[in-house]
C-alpha cells in the first residue's frame, strides 16, 4: 500500500480531469490542473461528443452538478441502417458539463513541471502524453465531426450507419441542430468526408439526408479504441516527471470501441482511481475488470477496420453493449440490417460465420 500523495497534478481538463478535479477539491484536497493552450475548436474541446446512456445519470446522482441540466434532447428512436429501433440515448452538452465541473478552477496553460508533484494523473485522452505506449499496440480512430442546423429536418431520431472502415452518426441535439460525424480508418477513404457521403448523411452540396444544412462548426480529431485491457501499462512508476504517473479515462482506453461513448466511462474510471488511490495494482486490475467488455469490442473493431465484418456471435455482443448506450436492437431488427448490408455488398457472407478454434 502507498501513502495518498499530497501534491497531485491533473494533466488534462476534459471529462476525466474535470470530474477528478471537482471530486478532490470538494473533499478539501489541494490539486492543480493543467491543460494545453486554448483549442481552436468552437467548443474548446476535441472532440465535443454528445450521446450518453443511462450510466451517466447513475454516476452523477447526488453529485456536485445535475446532469439533467446539460441534456439538450432525448430522441426516442434510432435509425440503425434504415431499421428504426427504440432508444433511450440522451444528448448532453459535453462542453458545458466540463465547464460546470471546472467552475472556479485555475487551469494552468503550461507544461507540467518535473519534480514538483508526488503524482501526476494523465487525463490527456488520445494524447496519452505522460504514459508509455500501450504494450499491445494502440488502436486509434480518426474522426471528423460537425454541427449542422437544419430547420426542416425533424430532430427526433438518431441515425447510425456502418461502412467498411468505420461508422457514421447524426445525433439530433434539439432545436433542429445535429452533430454529424464519422470515425474509423478515414485515411483509407478518398477524403475524410467520403464515409459520410457514402452513408447518405452528407452530399457534395452540404445537405444532410437530402435537407439543406448550415454548418455551424467542424473539427477533426483522434479517439482511442484500444480498450483498457489493451492499453497497459496504466501506470508509470518512474516517469521523466520525477514522480509516478497514473492514467485515467481515455488515456488508458475507456472509450467504447463500437459506440465511441466515453463520458460516463471516464467518470467511472476516475471513481475507480479514488477507490484505489493507495494501491496501483488494484487500480489497474479494477479498470480491466470494469471494462472487460471493451476488449472484445476492440477485436471486432479491428476486424471491421481491416475490411471484415462481425460474426453472428459478435453481433449478439454488440446488441448487449449497445443497450449500455440506450440503443435497444432486437434479433428481429438485427437480421434485416445484416441482410441490407449483405445486399449492398458492404459485408461478405464468409464474415458472418463464427470463428472456430483449431482443435488442440
Amino acid at each position: 500500500m502507498e501513502e495518498i500523495p499530497e501534491r497531485i497534478a491533473i494533466a488534462g481538463a476534459g471529462v476525466a480531469g474535470a470530474w477528478l478535479y471537482r471530486a478532490m477539491t470538494d473533499s478539501g484536497r489541494d490539486v492543480e490542473i493543467y491543460e494545453v493552450p486554448e483549442r481552436s475548436t468552437a467548443c474548446g474541446l476535441h472532440p465535443c461528443a454528445w450521446g450518453v446512456g443511462p450510466d451517466l445519470f447513475r454516476l452523477m446522482a447526488g453529485g456536485p452538478v445535475d446532469p439533467g441540466a446539460f441534456v439538450t434532447n432525448r430522441p426516442a428512436r434510432v435509425d440503425f441502417e434504415g431499421r428504426t429501433v427504440p432508444g433511450t440515448v440522451s444528448l448532453v452538452n459535453k462542453p458545458r458539463l466540463v465547464r460546470a465541473l471546472l467552475d472556479g478552477a485555475r487551469i494552468r496553460r503550461e507544461p507540467v513541471p518535473a519534480g514538483c508533484y508526488d503524482r501526476v494523473l494523465d487525463c490527456t485522452g488520445a494524447a496519452r502524453a505522460f504514459l508509455p505506449p500501450p504494450r499491445a499496440g494502440d488502436v486509434l480512430g480518426d474522426t471528423v465531426q460537425m454541427r449542422l442546423e437544419i430547420p426542416t429536418l425533424p430532430d427526433d431520431t438518431i441515425l447510425l450507419r456502418y461502412g467498411r472502415f468505420g461508422y457514421c452518426w447524426a445525433f439530433p441535439l434539439g432545436h433542429h441542430r445535429f452533430h454529424v460525424g464519422a470515425v474509423g480508418h478515414l485515411e483509407r477513404c478518398r477524403d475524410r468526408y467520403q464515409m459520410l457521403r457514402f452513408a447518405g448523411l452528407l452530399d457534395d452540396e452540404n445537405r444532410m439526408a437530402g435537407y439543406e444544412a448550415d454548418r455551424l462548426c467542424s473539427c477533426e480529431s483522434t479517439i482511442r479504441l484500444t480498450s483498457p485491457a489493451g492499453a497497459l501499462p496504466h501506470l508509470d512508476p518512474a516517469s521523466p516527471l520525477g514522480c509516478p504517473v497514473w492514467g485515467v479515462g481515455e488515456s488508458i482506453g475507456t472509450v467504447s470501441p463500437v459506440t465511441g461513448e466515453g463520458i460516463a466511462h471516464a467518470m467511472r474510471c476516475a471513481d475507480l482511481y479514488l477507490e484505489h488511490e493507495r494501491d496501483p495494482a488494484a487500480y489497474s486490475d479494477a479498470v480491466v475488470r470494469e471494462f472487460s467488455w471493451m476488449a472484445r469490442e476492440r477485436r471486432i473493431v479491428e476486424r471491421m477496420m481491416a475490411g471484415g465484418w462481425p460474426s453472428l456471435a459478435d453481433v449478439q455482443l454488440l446488441k448487449q453493449n449497445a443497450a449500455r448506450m440506450g440503443i435497444h436492437v432486437g434479433v428481429l431488427d438485427a437480421v434485416p440490417v445484416l441482410a441490407t448490408l449483405l445486399r449492398q455488398r458492404r459485408i461478405r457472407l464468409s464474415s458472418l460465420v463464427p470463428f472456430r478454434r483449431a482443435p488442440r
